[in-house]
Order: structure tokens, then sequence, then C-alpha cells
């Protein structure tokens, strides 16, 4: 996964966690969400591209942590 791909799975990731929503995700329903706790997210890498998930996933956990 390219380096800007895991920059914006950081900024979802770092949104669902804190309660919201990314700013580009999209919704059935336009009407303002209620304001959320904060929430546990679950990351799943595929592990197909030269085994490569393992780092991955630890290269977007350093980026949501910096994000805090």
């Amino acid at each position: 996964m390219s380096a800007a791909a895991l920059d914006r799975w950081a900024g979802r990731v770092s949104a669902w966690a804190n309660g919201g929503e990314p700013t580009e995700s999209s919704c059935i329903d336009r009407a303002p969400a209620p304001k959320r706790q904060g929430r546990d997210v679950y990351v799943y890498f595929d592990n197909d591209a030269k085994v490569r998930a393992p780092f991955d996933a630890i290269a977007l956990r350093e980026r949501v942590a910096s994000r805090k």
C-alpha cells in the first residue's frame, strides 16, 4: 500500500475512532449525525501483495497514533 493510501486510511480510522465520519464518506441520510463517543475500529489487511500486510498494518497503526 502506498504512503498516500496509508495516510488516507489513517484519516478515516481516526475519524471513526473519534466518533466522527471521514470527510469523503457518503451516507444515505444527509441529516447531521449526532455527536458520538469514541469507538473501536478494526482494520483487516489482505495479505496478497508480496506479504506486505503486516508491515502496512504497523505503518497504519503508527500513522493513527501520531494523529491523537
